[in-house]
């Protein structure tokens, strides 16, 4: 205040910033988020290809900034305790180098944003996401059918051509689908209408006849099963109980490694399983066997997915639990399972069942596609975080906490 008691400019501007900083804190979070899924999306398409005025590194920045604006909003406006800034801080700088000797900081930026959707209206992360996503992707597809922008295709012999209507293959364009159903999905709690219904089967047929792309198209049978079937589902888990869930994902997880790790391509079995799954076992072999499983993370040079050079032979690892565990090393790694591991606990205990069978969902396209950690595909980590740890239970009363749930709200 002025010596005449009145307020001077900075202590209205001190008093404005006090009294709307939940407003404030909300508008960063969605545009950052905004600037983060466009860019993120745009990136794994062809648009750089085709139009001069858009490269790769725009992108990038445009990423960047809407990382640096949740950051911003984590550290002056979420009233969050000193404590709280320093372990995320302190997190970041360390995930940070990890992801810089990958090579590959989408890790790194999906944790800011997971920090900063924490306690936040996980359904308001949902819309922006499926707005977002949704009309990019209708962009993208009108501009390849109008020719502006190329439609990489491909085919398997005595197949259909396959299209990936602006994305980088037909099957980045087949997950975001399958993302998007499974997001709207989690949105409605797996509860469909009949119209619902019918859309969601028109769209599985549709992206099966035109990107060809058999394991995203069986995700989305199993997604519709599970809405299908959701009560008996829920009466299923609610009878296993928590420890049976987690056992269940440590143990998916870890037989994920261990048969990649012993897979032989001599054996006809394993060739079986391997022709299912387009050569996954291979490539993810052949990682395990040329480079080894570091603490901190590490490079490994790739060729294919959109970027193959045919001087040299195809590499690519496909499966997001081996790039986790090759590419950031065994730290993330678990960091990484005990976080799916708080959120699968709190979900049960809660007895959101439908987060449940979303995140069991995501894990089995883990296994397949290598956009696990890529927000523009994968929501569900950062929206169930957001609806799970918040204080609002969803009118449902929780069962004793654990311990690892204390060190949820500690932190």
């Amino acid at each position: 205040m002025n010596k005449f008691g009145q307020l001077d400019e900075y202590d209205k501007i001190s008093r404005w910033i006090s009294e709307n900083m939940p407003k404030i804190s909300k508008i960063l979070l969605l545009w950052g988020l905004g600037f983060y899924l466009v860019g993120n999306y745009l990136r794994g398409t062809e648009i750089t290809n085709n139009f001069a005025g858009i490269t790769s590194l725009s992108l990038f920045r445009l990423s960047q900034l809407g990382v640096i604006l949740v950051v911003f909003k984590i550290i002056l406006f979420d009233n969050h305790s000193y404590r709280f800034i320093g372990v995320f801080l302190a997190s970041s700088c360390l995930l940070y180098y990890i992801c810089s000797n990958a090579q590959l900081l989408d890790p790194f930026y999906y944790f800011v944003m997971i920090v900063g959707t924490l306690k936040f209206e996980y359904k308001t992360i949902l819309q922006l996401y499926l707005w977002v996503c949704s009309i990019v992707a209708i962009c993208l597809g009108t501009l390849t059918i109008t020719g502006q922008l190329e439609n990489m295709t491909m085919a398997r012999p005595g197949s259909d051509l396959r299209m990936s209507f602006g994305s980088v293959t037909p099957s980045d364009f087949a997950a975001h689908i399958f993302n998007l159903m499974l997001a709207y999905a989690v949105y409605k709690k797996f509860k469909f209408n009949i119209w619902e219904y019918g859309l969601a089967i028109v769209t599985f047929f549709l992206t099966f006849k035109y990107t060809g792309t058999r394991l995203d198209v069986i995700l989305m049978f199993l997604l519709l099963c599970c809405v299908t079937f959701l009560k008996p589902l829920s009466q299923l888990l609610n009878y296993v109980g928590t420890q049976i869930v987690a056992w269940f994902i440590v143990v998916y997880l870890a037989a994920n490694v261990f048969i990649t790790a012993i897979f032989n391509n001599n054996n006809k079995f394993w060739n079986m399983l391997d022709n299912l799954l387009s050569h996954r076992l291979t490539y993810a072999n052949t990682a395990l066997i040329k480079y080894p499983i570091t603490l901190w993370g590490q490079y490994i040079p790739q060729n294919g997915n959109g970027k193959f050079n045919p001087k040299e032979p195809y590499f690519f690892i496909d499966s997001s639990i081996i790039r986790i565990l090759m590419m950031n090393g065994i730290i993330f790694f678990i960091c990484l399972i005990i976080f799916i591991l708080m959120l699968s606990n709190r979900a049960m205990q809660q007895q959101q069942y439908y987060l449940v069978l979303a995140l069991f969902l995501t894990l089995i396209s883990a296994a397949i596609d290598h956009h696990f950690l890529e927000i523009s595909y994968n929501i569900i980590l950062l929206a169930a975080g957001a609806q799970i740890i918040s204080l609002k239970k969803d009118n449902v009363q929780p069962n004793l906490r654990s311990y690892s749930d204390s060190m949820m709200d500690e932190i």
